[in-house]
């Protein structure tokens, strides 16, 4: 429906105005040339019609709820609140007014208690609802001890009923933070994957690495190499290997980029501390293959967005996916109750080898020793150098980078065999297929 003008709201006015048999009923009409001006920002107008109506209506709540939207629109919050409040006491059953109520009032920071006592009132009136209950988390008095146990019990209560909640779940982590309980907040997303999925959500996987990160941070000085520090270096691992992939679905070359440089840099940084065999020394391999499968694809995208040469990022995303293909899939134990007889690291290397592999097959389709030209040209010191480059720009320092300090060894040349890539398909777990949209591009 097309916007009213002011030329044909006056018109309309005017008529209803002058179709008035008595004063009163002029003010009756008031109300709905109130909205009529309201409608096209015409404030002033719209609260002396509204307020005439009031005159010949004063208990009619939803006429003093306009006023109070008027003035809200207005800024005046302390006119919108009286509005509202006189609303609320004629139909006491509006809820989401005493949320609005709470809203104005907080965003008003006052200091009268008056705040207080309508965010409680929300709370009371509305358990679940997310606004509320941030009102609460806002509110300076909660922030206190004893508010923070409330909000705390609140949000647990709620996480009882709604488990895969994302937004509660990182709402509970934020109460831990907000109070240093970072151990606390690390065990809360170790049980909370089992229900969420890192790939359910980005803020979901970004919130665990974080916490993970600064947990790992905060306990720099405690002994490294213990087995806890260890499970939660790997977890952390995991879960940037998740972040990465995630952000590598957006197809944004300056995300990806990011992402990249940020999971290369933290391989850089766990290098040292993978000494011996266990369960950091088998996700560090895993991540490693799942670096150079990433850079791979992003070599390709830097071609399909006209920042690389074809043929170029072709050589060297062979290359990265020639590295990758050849790590080894993890022998580990099965992990119990695992319908599909793999554990996490295993899953990923099924997926891992099966998209190198493919890629690689696409990439060499019709070219006569294509993959030992590659290795032949770049798997050396100089083609390191040239990868790293492509990667990450001739400016950037190698001395933090794992791909730029990484020792390039001996490479196999040999294409993996279509049958040998069934057993990987098989494996891999379905929700983890990632569409190479460049394949069909490749003959």
């Amino acid at each position: 429906m097309a916007r009213r003008t002011k030329p044909e709201v006056e018109r309309y006015v005017a008529f209803v105005q002058s179709a008035a048999s008595s004063p009163r009923e002029k003010s009756l009409k008031g109300f709905i040339c109130a909205k009529l001006y309201f409608e096209i920002k015409e404030y002033e107008l719209a609260k002396r019609y509204v307020s005439t109506y009031l005159s010949v209506q004063e208990r009619d709540p939803r006429a003093h709820r306009f006023l109070g939207q008027i003035y809200e629109v207005q800024d005046n919050t302390e006119e919108a609140v009286g509005c509202y409040k006189r609303s609320l006491g004629l139909n006491p059953i509006q809820k989401d007014l005493v949320l609005k109520i709470a809203e104005l009032l907080c965003n008003k920071d006052t200091s009268d208690g008056r705040a207080k006592y309508w965010v409680e009132k929300a709370a009371r009136l509305l358990p679940r609802n997310p606004a509320a209950l941030r009102l609460k988390e806002n509110l300076q008095e909660y922030k206190a001890e004893g508010g923070w146990n409330e909000l705390f019990s609140v949000t647990q209560a709620e996480l009882r009923a709604r488990p895969d909640d994302v937004s509660l779940n990182i709402k509970l982590v934020a109460l831990y933070h907000s109070h240093n309980k970072l151990r606390d907040a690390v065990l809360h997303v170790q049980e909370a994957e089992k229900k969420i999925p890192l790939e359910t959500s980005l803020e979901w996987c970004s919130c665990v690495v974080k916490t993970l990160e600064e947990y790992l941070e905060s306990a720099q000085d405690l002994e490294s190499n213990t087995k806890n520090w260890r499970a939660i270096k790997s977890s952390h691992l995991l879960a940037h290997s998740s972040f990465t992939k995630m952000k590598f679905a957006s197809g944004d070359v300056r995300q990806c980029r990011e992402a990249l440089e940020s999971f290369d840099r933290l391989l850089h940084s766990v290098r040292e501390s993978v000494r011996e065999a266990g369960e950091l020394s088998h996700t560090f391999l895993e991540m490693k293959g799942q670096l150079y499968m990433h850079a791979g694809t992003f070599l390709l995208t830097l071609a399909q967005n006209n920042e690389a040469q074809w043929s170029d990022a072709c050589q060297l995303a062979a290359l990265c996916y020639l590295k990758s293909f050849n790590v080894p899939t993890p022998k580990l134990k099965l992990t119990e109750g695992d319908p599909a007889g793999l554990d996490k690291l295993e899953m990923l290397a099924c997926d891992r080898k099966s998209q190198s592999g493919h890629m690689l097959l696409s990439l060499s389709r019709g070219k006569e020793d294509f993959l030992r030209k590659t290795v032949e040209s770049f798997a050396n010191t100089r083609g390191l150098l040239t990868l790293f480059e492509s990667l990450f720009g001739k400016g950037a320092s190698r001395e933090s980078s794992f791909l730029g300090t990484e020792e390039m060894g001996n490479v196999s040349t040999r294409a993996p065999m279509q049958a040998e890539l069934t057993k990987y398909d098989i494996g891999k777990p379905p929700e983890s297929v990632t569409k190479l949209k460049f394949l069909s591009s490749m003959d």
